[in-house]
């Protein structure tokens, strides 16, 4: 296939090998941002994780730590398993 026609009208077009570069192409993974620091990453994404989970903790006035209401808004009341549907209850189907 090194001729190739596209329409009547068109002149035939050559297939090329490609140019190497004199000055090859270096890969395309970079470190951007410089080295990272995995125990700074590690710290601020716990704090941010602590921070997430005292908003909440003030939103819904539960402590999802350890599964218990606290005083505020909402009021919260445990229900007996047969008193709600069984979608919140049965495992996902895969």
């Amino acid at each position: 296939m090194s001729n190739v026609r596209i329409s009547n009208g068109s002149p035939t077009l050559e297939r090329m090998e490609a140019r190497q570069s004199e000055y090859p192409k270096p890969s395309a993974c970079r470190n951007l941002f410089g080295p990272v620091n995995h125990e700074e990453l590690n710290r601020d994404l716990k704090k941010h994780r602590k921070e997430m989970e005292e908003a909440c903790q003030r939103k819904w006035n539960f402590d999802f730590q350890n599964h218990k209401p606290l005083e505020g808004r909402y009021e919260w009341q445990a229900v007996e398993k047969g008193s709600s549907p069984d979608f919140y209850f049965r495992q996902p189907r895969l």
